[in-house]
């Protein structure tokens, strides 16, 4: 449980506070999002994990490094959980329509 509340945290957090933070932060916050996706969580839904590869996509490209894996994974959860906005802001960056639709 304590977990699945951190993510869900995070996911709220990141999505209203990534813009206000600055590159140095966003590459440490970057890894530390990479680490903990691949984490097991017991209690994340999908759209959970698909919140959470979509930050930590955001994060990598104000890097400048690539998110493909990352909107693809991202997309294909969004898609399957019936999330329009998801699905089309994943298309949006990948720049293809996802399987499906």
């Amino acid at each position: 449980r304590r977990a699945a509340s951190i993510w869900r945290a995070v996911i709220c957090a990141g999505s209203i506070a990534l813009p206000q933070v600055d590159l140095s932060r966003i590459e440490t916050l970057a890894l530390r999002i990479d680490g903990r996706i691949d984490a097991p969580v017991a209690l994340a839904t999908p759209l959970d994990l698909a919140n959470a590869l979509r930050l930590s996509a955001l994060a990598r490209e104000a890097l400048g490094r690539p998110a493909v894996d990352l909107w693809r994974e991202a997309g294909a959860l969004y898609l399957a959980a019936d999330v329009e906005a998801g699905v089309e802001e994943a298309e949006r960056r990948l720049g293809v329509r996802l399987s499906g639709r």
